[in-house]
């Protein structure tokens, strides 16, 4: 991005040359995307470097031949991500890595691949066939595709899904169990489950899995449960026999997938509930931390145009 008014910014490691001027000191825009990160302040004009690192660089002749001279500038490409990642969480951060401020060319409308894995015991409908999306499945992703796309001004906007393959497995997942009451909560359950995904679906962006039990885990002691569950660390969502009494509770969890899967590592909704920001803070908005106040079918919870902005800055758009 060049630096064009005192809003925006501009970042290089190169040492581009003036075309316009012979002068050596001339500061000329440069468009390249360099192995260092260069935020400048309008209004002090300091400089500050961040190293991104995990760079690697394929020479195809020596350094100092005659085609690359050892005082010619090597141009790297890196994506945007990788970048904002790199930059500590500062106000500079803020301003150079948000979607409104840093990204011109965010996507207004993206598709995530989904891949749906039915294990044994799972309450997923009256279809049975292995060829066919069971009912439940279906409805789930109808419901999250109505509330997560939208028309603004006559013109369609936000996030869609797609069932790339659904698939019935005959048999529980090695150390995962039988019944999400005794789920398994050790470090490695994310790891086994996106083994298994990738194996079926290499190509999903998300894996979701209806598996057996009324909830997962024991009741909390208030007498609450949990329905559903998203990993903060994979896109993984595990789906109940209890999830099953809300169309819209695959569309919240798919939710918190984008959110925790942003571009500029932003992972919390635009209206964030106090001590709880991966939630929002409005009873009957889809993200709020529980059903119980969405309003009564056919009337669906409300949503945002921060948040559909804020999904549309997922990764997987971008990759």
């Amino acid at each position: 991005m060049n630096l064009q008014d005192e809003n925006e910014f501009s970042y290089c490691d190169c040492e581009c040359e003036c075309e316009s001027s012979s002068d050596e000191n001339c500061e000329c825009e440069c468009d390249c995307e360099c192995n260092s990160y260069y935020p400048y302040s309008s209004e002090k004009m300091k400089r500050k470097s961040f190293r991104i690192p995990s760079v690697r660089l394929s020479l195809p002749n020596k350094a100092g031949s005659s085609k690359i001279p050892t005082n010619t500038p090597i141009k790297v490409k890196i994506p945007r991500a990788n970048i904002c990642r790199s930059i500590p969480h500062s106000k500079i951060r803020n301003l150079l890595c948000e979607p409104e401020s840093m990204n011109r060319h965010t996507v207004e409308n993206g598709t995530i691949k989904v891949c749906v894995l039915v294990l044994p015991g799972a309450q997923i409908g009256d279809s049975i066939s292995t060829s066919r999306i069971p009912s439940r499945v279906k409805s789930d992703i109808q419901a999250a595709n109505m509330i997560w796309k939208q028309q603004v001004n006559g013109r369609s906007h936000g996030v869609s899904f797609e069932i790339v393959s659904c698939v019935h497995l005959e048999t529980p997942i090695q150390g995962v169990g039988k019944d999400l009451k005794h789920f398994p909560w050790h470090d490695d359950i994310a790891y086994r489950l996106m083994e298994m995904g990738r194996k079926i679906c290499p190509y999903a962006h998300v894996y979701i899995f209806y598996m057996n039990g009324d909830h997962i885990g024991p009741l909390h002691s208030n007498g609450s449960h949990t329905d559903a569950i998203t990993f903060r660390d994979a896109p993984i969502v595990i789906m109940s026999n209890g999830a099953s009494s809300r169309n819209y509770i695959l569309a919240h969890e798919l939710g918190h997938i984008m959110y925790l899967h942003n571009l500029y590592g932003n992972k919390y909704d635009p209206n964030p509930f106090p001590g709880d920001p991966d939630h929002n803070a409005i009873p009957h908005n889809l993200m709020y931390p529980t059903s119980d106040y969405w309003p009564s079918s056919p009337r669906k919870p409300t949503i945002t145009s921060e948040q559909i902005r804020k999904a549309l800055n997922t990764r997987f758009f971008y990759e």
